[in-house]
C-alpha cells in the first residue's frame, strides 16, 4: 500500500513538471521530457500491476487451502477425463 502511495506522488510530480515546461513554453525541451517521463510511468504502473497480480494469486491460493480444510486447495469437477475417450 505504501508503494503505490509513493508510486503515485512520484507521478503526480513527474507530471507537475510537465506542465510547467508547458507553461514555460520550452516546447524541445518539453517533448524529450514527456517521452522520457511517459517511459518511466509505464515502468512504474508495471511495477504496480505485478504487486497487484502477486497479491490476487496470493489471497486467492490461501483462501482456496482455508475454505477447503487441507492442504490439497479445492477440488474442482473434471470435465473432460482423457481415460474416457473412445476410438472410432
Amino acid at each position: 500500500m505504501v508503494h503505490l502511495i509513493i508510486v503515485n506522488i512520484f507521478v503526480f510530480l513527474l507530471d507537475i513538471n510537465i506542465f510547467a515546461l508547458e507553461y514555460v513554453g520550452l516546447y524541445n525541451v518539453q517533448t524529450f521530457y514527456k517521452t522520457l517521463v511517459y517511459r518511466v510511468k509505464l515502468k512504474l504502473e508495471f511495477s504496480i500491476l505485478n504487486r497487484l497480480v502477486k497479491l490476487t494469486k496470493s489471497s486467492r491460493a490461501s483462501s482456496y487451502t482455508q475454505s477447503s480444510g487441507g492442504e490439497g486447495g479445492v477440488q474442482l469437477p473434471r470435465i473432460f477425463d482423457g481415460t474416457q475417450v473412445t476410438e472410432r
